[in-house]
């Protein structure tokens, strides 16, 4: 065998020695090392606090800020010294803008309106019923004086959306100051019998119509055992005051009205 076949042969020994061998198994794990040292403890964030008023000098912390809510006024960073002065949040006023379109200028609603008028004694006209319904399609009739106040302000709109309402003075000539809304009723003793004065009224376009009738407490079947009639029945003097009311300022009185009520609760008017 020559030199060049024997290093051939060691090269191959030599290379077949060397390769890797198959992977060992996992050896056990270390000890667990000692815990590091704590670090530093970092500093307290700062806080912006709110409020109506001007803040406390024990409120807060050094380093917070405080927003005083009615004045937009921003305090702060409060310092060792307190609070400090305030820095206005609010900006300047802005330049005024252009004036916009002029809009269609309304009708102007009316207020009440009052008509203030007598009825002597003698101006009551003997006739006609007061009637009164007491079920549908069922209602009884009392004979009847009346007297007819015409009024122009009194028309179909006030009727569908606003109010009338007539008073009356039941004292006139002790107290003509003395104003009792309509319907009005109290009770009289008349030879035993007792009956009661009844004053109501009846609205249409244009005019209201005044009436009196008598409703008899003494029973009996016939009219002459119910006491007096009507037309016996001499009424004093008296003055009558109708209001009307249109429907936009009836809708003003209404607000106003659920406005003093809302913490009760709302209430509706009709």
């Amino acid at each position: 065998m020559g030199l060049t076949t024997s290093v051939f042969f060691f090269s191959i020994l030599l290379f077949a020695s060397c390769q890797k061998g198959s992977q060992g198994q996992q050896g056990t794990p270390g000890n667990t090392g000692a815990a590091g040292t704590t670090g530093i403890q970092g500093a307290s964030g700062n806080t912006i606090l709110t409020g109506d008023s001007v803040p406390s000098i024990t409120l807060g912390n050094i380093g917070d800020y405080y927003l005083e809510l009615d004045s937009s006024n921003l305090y702060g960073p409060k310092t060792s010294l307190g609070w400090g002065s305030p820095v206005s949040l609010t900006g300047s006023t802005g330049a005024t803008g252009a004036t916009g379109d002029t809009g269609v200028t309304g009708a102007q609603g009316p207020g009440a309106m009052v008509d203030i008028f007598p009825v002597s004694y003698n101006a009551w006209t003997v006739g006609g019923y007061a009637t009164a319904e007491f079920a549908p399609l069922q209602s009884t009739q009392y004979p009847a004086k009346y007297y007819v106040s015409g009024n122009s302000q009194l028309t179909q709109g006030i009727l569908d959306s606003g109010m009338v309402l007539v008073y009356f003075t039941p004292n006139f000539d002790s107290n003509p100051n003395q104003w009792a809304p309509l319907p009005y009723s109290f009770l009289m003793n008349i030879d035993g019998y007792q009956v009661n004065y009844n004053w109501t009224y009846i609205t249409a376009p244009g005019q209201v119509t005044l009436q009196f009738y008598l409703t008899s407490i003494t029973g009996g079947l016939y009219e002459e055992e119910r006491g007096p009639t009507v037309s016996s029945v001499l009424l004093p003097d008296a003055e009558f005051k109708v209001v009307v009311v249109p429907g936009t300022l009836t809708r003003q009185i209404v607000t106003a009205i659920n406005k003093k009520v809302s913490k009760m609760g709302q209430i509706s008017i009709n």
